[in-house]
This record gives C-alpha cells, sequence and structure tokens, in this order.
C-alpha cells in the first residue's frame, strides 16, 4: 500500500512541472491575444470607411474567441494547479481514507439478501441474521 501511495506522489511530482509550464505558454499567448484585440480596436476606431471596418470588426470577433478560449484552457489548467502541500498524498492520509472504507455500519444482508424461490437479489432490508 504504501508503496502505491510512494508512487502516486511521484507522478504528481512529475506532472506538477510540465502543468505549469503549459500554463505560462498559455498565458503569454494570452497575452499576445489581447494586444492584437487593442490594436484591431483602434483599427476599427480608426477605419475610414465600411471596408476597413468589416475587416477590423471580423478580426475582433475571431480574435475574441480566441481569447475566450484559451481563458478557459488556462482555468483548466490553473485547477490541476493544486498547491503541493494539497496533494501531498501520504501513508497517513491513505490509510485514514481505507478506514473510512472499510467501517460498514450494517451488515451487507441490510442491502441485498437472496430469494429463497428464484436466487434474484432483493433490495428489501432482509430481517434474516
Amino acid at each position: 500500500m504504501i508503496d502505491y501511495v510512494r508512487e502516486a506522489r511521484e507522478r504528481l511530482r512529475e506532472q506538477l512541472p510540465a502543468g505549469r509550464q503549459a500554463l505560462t505558454e498559455k498565458k503569454q499567448v494570452l497575452t499576445d491575444v489581447k494586444a492584437r484585440l487593442a490594436r484591431y480596436h483602434e483599427r476599427f476606431e480608426r477605419a475610414a470607411n465600411a471596408g476597413e471596418e468589416d475587416f477590423a470588426w471580423e478580426r475582433i470577433k475571431e480574435l475574441r474567441e480566441q481569447e475566450n478560449a484559451l481563458k478557459a484552457e488556462i482555468a483548466g489548467l490553473e485547477s490541476q494547479q493544486i498547491p503541493s502541500s494539497d496533494r501531498e498524498l501520504d501513508a497517513v492520509r491513505a490509510r485514514r481514507y481505507l478506514r473510512t472504507l472499510i467501517r460498514v455500519p450494517t451488515s451487507p444482508r441490510a442491502f441485498a439478501s437472496e430469494s429463497t424461490t428464484c436466487g434474484v437479489l432483493s433490495q428489501r432490508v432482509s430481517t434474516r441474521d
């Protein structure tokens, strides 16, 4: 059991740096998209004719879609970047969790019992012990 905890802890440690790098890259791309978006907003405001306005507006819509997609990806990556102290697996936590799984307050017969006539499980509470 303890070996499994150690292995899981090592996997988490290996995944965190890669996740941080991906998060940093996505944030840089988002910054670039925001800068281009600002330039196209200015271009839209300074447009001399409808053709320039339409071109700028279409590009603004595309950049907004990219911005929203990047924000969603960043939110997903940030949700995976829980501080290591919160994700740290240790033997004590694992044992405590396993103890909660082992405890069964009532006998298993209370959950399902086999019918004496056809061998089918019933979901009624059994009175037999």
